[in-house]
């Protein structure tokens, strides 16, 4: 099937509606400011909101199909399903709890300053100025200046570092062993505290139900059969044989 010519510009047209309206939109306009001025902090900012919102919709969607996988045992569905919620929530308070703290800034200090510290010394600072000032095309700068560059390399990959540390943080040590060791001794306090409360609740609410709808059988049983005709005639007749 072969599309004219002419259909084209207006797919794209109906196509880009959607994106020009996110793209205008006042929260678009400030993360790009954002990426513009550090790019690795908004990189990692927006890393960890994505991770953390998938965790989330994945979270509600794995518990509504524990509780509604004919495949696991009704017995067991409750714990699979708390251990599903647990796991998500622990997921995503972790995930969230170890990159602000690994992202502080008093911690990527000391953190970066044990694993950094001889790298970005004065006594290298010091050579990187006498190295580039030996340099012809950076002679006329003064010795401040090429300093400050010096200076603004080690804030980039301060930043950079940062964002790599906190990523894998949360995504790996809290994720894949943080949430794992704890998840399960926790999913049988959340079964027991709201998954069979609710299933307690929904079979007393049917039970209740058939014993009414029972009864209301056996009422309308009662109102339509005939009431049997009273026998007037000899009774020892009746019940003796010849």
């Amino acid at each position: 099937m072969k599309v004219a010519k002419t259909l084209v510009p207006i797919f794209c047209d109906y196509a880009s509606k959607p994106f020009k309206f996110i793209a205008n939109t006042k929260a678009m306009k400030t993360l790009c400011d954002k990426f513009e001025m550090t790019p690795e902090k908004a990189i990692a900012g927006t890393a960890i909101a994505s991770i953390a919102s998938k965790d989330a919709l994945g979270c509600g969607l794995y518990v509504w199909q524990s509780m509604h996988n004919e495949k696991i045992p009704e017995e067991k569905r409750s714990f699979v399903a708390a251990l599903d919620a647990t796991n998500g929530i622990l997921m995503i308070a972790s995930q969230l709890l170890m990159f602000f703290t690994i992202s502080n800034k008093k911690f990527q200090e000391k953190l970066f300053g044990k694993m950094f510290k001889h790298i970005f010394s004065n006594e290298n600072k010091i050579a990187y100025v006498s190295h580039m000032r030996a340099r012809p095309d950076y002679k006329a700068l003064s010795k401040e200046t090429i300093g400050k560059e010096f200076d603004k390399i080690k804030e980039r990959t301060q930043e950079t570092f940062k964002f790599l540390s906190a990523l894998i943080a949360s995504t790996t040590l809290a994720k894949r062993v943080i949430v794992p060791f704890i998840a399960t001794p926790m999913a049988g306090w959340a079964k027991d505290k709201f998954f069979d409360k609710n299933i307690k609740k929904e079979g007393n609410n049917t039970e209740s139900t058939g014993a009414e709808n029972i009864a209301t059988k056996v009422d309308a049983d009662n109102a339509t059969s005939t009431p049997k005709e009273e026998y007037k005639g000899n009774l020892l007749k009746k019940f003796t044989t010849n």
